[in-house]
């Protein structure tokens, strides 16, 4: 295991860093995923290191659906976590909270950045991140001692590219730097609609489970649930890769928009709202004679 100066590493560090390494050797496409052929290699080989005879077709499949929890027969670096977690956990405490969030982050730059799949990001890929972010703020890109300073700071074994974990601390950096609201905050509201909304504990809100979610929220508001209209713009906006669900991180944008915007308040919106809520039995957004009587 690569080793740490200066900085204990994390339980999510010690689990990233073993997931590096696992990618690295398995990985052999480089698509950021393992195959099921690629985590049959793995499984006979960590069976193999225990000595326990390679797993049966049988013996597989059900590992391999138990890890695979969105069922899109690959298995993800979050997906394979999980089983690492399992294999050290006698050595590091409970994850979860707001390491996850980083880490989901994590994955998203190195599937964007890592342009060699190499498992790290090189000075050059490093580059790219630290542009496309000062872009985002509107700044010029950076010098190249501006560039030194920021790598010289996370690549803190010296070894001239930056890991997963090391990515996973400028991450939680930049977010303490950015949060107006505590990430804590924000990762334990997230962990609440987690277990309230995630019905088939697939780890993403379903379109059916966020219209369950959209509309107790707007209920919480006085606001009458949403028609599909109004629930697809919902979803285009906090599905940020399009993908059809909502992940974790998405759903810990959408709180951090919500809970930093301005709070106006309008008092015949509010009143209108309320009278909805009440009286439009039906849920269509228009109240009809019969309701209005």
């Amino acid at each position: 295991m690569r080793k740490f100066l200066g900085h204990p590493p994390t339980a999510k560090d010690l689990v990233a860093e073993q997931v590096g390494k696992i990618w690295l050797q398995y990985d052999t496409d480089r698509s950021g995923y393992l195959s099921r052929m690629e985590t049959l290699r793995f499984l006979n080989d960590y069976l193999a290191s225990k000595n326990l005879p390679p797993a049966t077709m049988a013996a597989f499949n059900r590992f391999f659906n138990e890890l695979d929890v969105n069922g899109d027969d690959v298995l993800s670096r979050g997906e394979m976590a999980k089983f690492v977690y399992n294999f050290y956990k006698p050595q590091v405490p409970a994850l979860g909270g707001a390491d996850d969030l980083v880490i989901e982050m994590v994955d998203k730059i190195f599937l964007k950045y890592d342009v060699d799949r190499s498992g790290y990001l090189e000075k050059r890929e490093c580059l790219r991140l630290v542009d496309d972010i000062l872009s985002q703020k509107g700044q010029p890109q950076a010098t190249v001692a501006q560039f030194n300073r920021f790598f010289a700071e996370f690549d803190v074994n010296g070894d001239g590219v930056l890991s997963r974990s090391e990515m996973a601390r400028f991450t939680r950096k930049f977010l303490k730097n950015q949060e107006v609201i505590p990430l804590g905050q924000i990762s334990s509201t997230v962990d609440k609609i987690w277990v309230k909304y995630d019905l088939d504990r697939s780890g993403f809100l379903n379109r059916r489970e966020t219209l369950k979610f959209l509309n107790d929220f707007l209920v919480t508001k006085g606001q009458p649930p949403a028609t599909v209209a109004k629930f697809n713009h919902f979803f285009r906006e906090i599905d940020l890769n399009s993908d059809g669900y909502v992940s974790r991180s998405e759903m810990a944008q959408f709180i951090k928009g919500y809970l930093t915007a301005p709070q106006v308040t309008d008092p015949v919106t509010e009143l209108t709202n309320k009278i909805f809520a009440k009286y439009d039995f039906n849920r269509n957004g228009f109240l009809d004679k019969r309701e209005c009587l």
